[in-house]
């Protein structure tokens, strides 16, 4: 197959433009019932590259129509300096991929601070309606549609699926701010030896999936702690990159190898492996 040139997109325009036109209704519906359920002020349209600039082309026209400022930001800057979001703001991260890292921490962001907490809590059974480069997309209470990340949801059990075979629970770290990939719980007896200490920088093996230039998937690990109800052995860390949410994992799990099952590409031999810290540290 060839690859798509510019003019190739060119030409496809009029009967994207056609089909978008005709499925308006359905493209649609799902944010107006999110518009209606607050009242806006403001509008944030958050994109970069030719996301941004079809941004641009739509504010005076999505500022004439609705009447509210319109602004236009990159996720680099929404994600790192303006992201003071206020509830009568609706935020729109726009990505023509779905891919985009930096589109992706914005989203983060915007997540960590509102956490569509009227849409689900810790520990609902949702309906999973797609999946996307991070997780899956599921149903709110609201009939919203909201995205998750991996890390916020671990899937039933068949004796405890529902019927339709669609649905997954929001796993318990969700509201207590876990801010990297969960897992199955390791047996204690299991643990390997590691020269991990309080002060060293580790790296989940979910970094080989990301740009090294950034700090995602890097922690610090502050403590060795003792859970007070029974006693378990729980890791302290704190995340190097953007909201730098501090962590608490069993001991065990967080020592624990990479579970080969679910991901047999990933190179890094254990869950977490100490880094250079000229760097990070």
């Amino acid at each position: 197959m060839n690859k798509l040139t510019m003019l190739d997109y060119v030409k496809e325009t009029p009967d994207v433009l056609k089909t978008n036109i005709e499925q308006y209704t359905t493209l649609v519906d799902p944010l107006m019932k999110e518009v209606q359920q607050k009242e806006i002020k403001r509008i944030l349209l958050v994109a970069s590259g030719s996301s941004h600039n079809a941004c641009y082309c739509a504010r005076s026209f999505v500022e004439k129509v609705s009447g509210l400022e319109v602004r236009v930001i990159t996720p680099y800057t929404f994600t790192y300096y303006e992201n003071d979001i206020k509830e009568s703001d609706l935020v729109l991260v726009v990505t023509q991929s779905g891919l985009s890292t930096n589109a992706i921490e914005a989203l983060k962001i915007i997540k960590k601070k509102d956490d569509y907490t009227m849409e689900y809590e810790v520990g609902d059974i949702c309906k999973v309606t797609g999946t996307w480069y991070g997780g899956v997309h599921i149903e709110g209470k609201t009939g919203i549609p909201v995205s998750i990340d991996r890390d916020e949801y671990v899937e039933l059990d068949e004796q405890e699926r529902p019927v339709n075979d669609t649905a997954k629970t929001v796993h318990s770290e969700l509201k207590h701010g876990s801010s990297e990939p969960t897992a199955d719980e390791s047996d204690e007896e299991d643990v390997p030896e590691r020269d991990i200490e309080v002060g060293d920088i580790v790296r989940h093996f979910k970094r080989e999936w990301v740009s090294e230039e950034s700090a995602e998937y890097l922690y610090k690990v502050l403590a060795f702690a003792q859970h007070t109800e029974n006693g378990e052995k729980l890791v302290i860390y704190e995340a190097l990159y953007p909201p730098y949410k501090t962590c608490a994992r069993p001991y065990s799990m967080f020592m624990s190898e990479v579970d080969r099952v679910k991901y047999p590409d990933v190179k890094q031999q254990y869950r977490f492996e100490k880094v250079e810290t000229k760097r990070w540290g």
